[in-house]
């Protein structure tokens, strides 16, 4: 959300110096994740402005459900 932190980015991947980005806790995107976290939802801005860096989700809790809400939410 941090128009700064985007800013870099935007440079970074101009650049092509940007390898992937890692989201660990990935099940707090998801409103059946245990901590949803509200902020997580504009994770999903990775995907739309930077579609050619890998994500990497991290968690050791996604159900099957959260899984599938992930892949919706984050575009992957």
């Amino acid at each position: 959300k941090s128009p700064g932190l985007v800013n870099v980015l935007s440079e970074l991947y101009r650049e092509r110096r940007i390898d992937r980005f890692v989201i660990d806790e990935v099940h707090c995107v998801s409103h059946w994740g245990q901590d949803f976290r509200k902020d997580y939802l504009a994770l999903n801005i990775l995907k739309k402005k930077y579609p050619y860096v890998p994500i990497l989700g991290l968690t050791a809790t996604a159900t099957i459900k959260v899984k599938d809400d992930l892949i919706e939410r984050l575009g992957f």
